[in-house]
């Protein structure tokens, strides 16, 4: 059935009452009410309740969702017996009182965004690292939460999709190769996708503003006033960590550096040694069980840092921390599946077709990328939706290969990283401690501006490739 603009209504519910009310879970829980709602076509709100709890039960019929949650939950429990153990406080007094390497705002912003570019394997890890490691550098230093989430977004799927070797390169690879098993492409998929990086210009252009603006500590909009106000409250003189319980650097950095080892060793195992094909829930699942296995003997059985009753005690209480983010993303889950059967891609998408100019088309693309992952709050629904849809009309039209896939993935970056009912967008302010419409608030300015930029370089690069 066509659902013509009426498929657009739950994204948008979604957005709206949560700009309205602040309440992210009420929010998407309405947008799925919508979506039931449509399907019934009688708009009866029993019947739509009802359907909306049937929908979202049914979502962990889906290993990759119950994966996920899994995965969100634990790795709370991973990054609550790292700061119990003392690791976080020993990193950060290391950096601040031992070594004195980080001796200012500057200087905390830009170790956060240096691990944040560094750790590619997950949109989601990298922003759980960031935010753990560099808001208690922040508080010290007068640094607000706000811009600390910000750097755990720009860094984590804007990043992630540039340097693909990852779930990310998996799925777009998977996306050009089923074009060229088509017939619509020749190539290879893996080399395609390699030569569309640099024409990711949203992603590029993003991480090197977030550079610049904590290098030249400027800022402006919603968060200057952040910053203005983190300052005045917080100052230089604010007590960064608890006394040194005998806790190690390492305490910190083995876990981490484990969680990240173990990530690629099972994306190159769920891909049958080949890291492109490899699925990233799966891997990021198995990895974080890994982990906490590592974690336990690290410091129960060798270190003796912890009795097994206070390891499992920590265990759960980080996984009720981030239970709260898991009902929001398993409520974010079903908005995109409710995007996907009422197709509001598809009819964004089309849109697209039977007005352009050639020459416009990796603009045009790059618009309605953003539209969708906006809306939806997916890069990878966006993918799977314009990637075929810009190689065909690329083919057709006789536009760069290259160029329109990057401006596909940059639109679906886009939203990834800025859609207030996006996961990334939303563990991104739980790693920072900061209110995810805060972040939303304070981010938005930046997320244009880029996003304007980007456009630009997408209408020149029509007309000279």
């Amino acid at each position: 059935m066509d659902y013509g603009a009426l498929s657009l209504l739950p994204p948008l519910v979604s957005i709206a009452l949560a700009l309205l009310t602040k309440e992210v879970v009420f929010s998407l829980f309405g947008g799925v009410f919508v979506w039931q709602m449509i399907k019934i076509g009688d708009f009866s709100p029993f019947g739509a309740l009802y359907g909306s709890i049937e929908a979202i039960v049914g979502l962990f019929a889906e290993g990759w969702v119950v994966k996920s949650i899994v995965f969100i939950v634990l790795v709370g429990s991973i990054l609550t017996i790292v700061v119990e153990s003392g690791g976080v406080s020993a990193f950060v007094r290391y950096l601040t009182e031992r070594s004195n390497r980080v001796k200012s705002k500057k200087g905390a912003l830009l170790l956060g965004y240096f691990i944040g570019i560094t750790i590619f394997i997950e949109s989601t890890i990298t922003s759980l690292v960031v935010g753990s490691v560099t808001a208690p550098l922040a508080d010290r230093f007068g640094a607000s939460r706000a811009k600390v989430a910000y750097l755990c977004d720009a860094t984590s799927a804007p990043v992630c999709s540039l340097i693909p070797l990852n779930g990310w390169g998996a799925l777009l690879t998977g996306l050009v190769s089923a074009q060229i098993a088509a017939g619509v492409l020749t190539g290879n998929a893996a080399s395609i996708v390699a030569s569309s990086i640099v024409f990711n210009f949203y992603a590029i252009i993003t991480v090197l503003f977030a550079f610049l603006i904590v290098y030249f500590d400027f800022d402006f909009s919603y968060m200057k006033k952040s910053e203005d106000t983190a300052k005045a409250i917080h100052g230089k003189n604010i007590v960064l960590v608890s006394e040194d319980n005998g806790a190690k650097v390492s305490f910190m950095v083995l876990p981490i550096v484990f969680l990240t080892v173990s990530s690629i060793l099972f994306l190159t195992l769920s891909g049958g040694g080949d890291i492109w094909k490899g699925s990233g829930t799966t891997a990021v699942f198995y990895a974080v069980l890994s982990t906490l296995a590592f974690c336990f003997v690290y410091f129960v059985v060798w270190h003796k840092h912890f009795k097994s009753v206070e390891y499992f005690a920590h265990l759960k209480n980080g996984s009720m921390n981030m239970m709260y983010v898991g009902v929001m993303m398993t409520l974010a889950f079903a908005i995109s599946a409710a995007t996907k059967d009422l197709g509001t891609g598809t009819y964004l998408a089309g849109f697209a077709k039977g007005f352009l100019n050639p020459s416009l088309l990796p603009a045009v693309i790059f618009v309605f990328g953003c539209m969708i992952s906006f809306s939806t709050g997916t890069s990878w629904g966006t993918f799977s939706i314009m990637v075929p849809i810009a190689i065909s009309m690329g083919v057709a039209l006789g536009v760069d290969i290259s160029l329109v896939i990057g401006a596909a993935v940059a639109g679906g970056v886009f939203g990834d990283h800025c859609s207030p009912i996006s996961d990334t967008t939303i563990v991104s302010s739980t790693a920072s401690g900061c209110d995810l419409m805060e972040h939303v608030k304070t981010q938005l300015p930046y997320a244009f501006l880029c996003g304007f930029l980007a456009l630009l370089c997408f209408i020149s690069a029509g007309f000279i490739f």
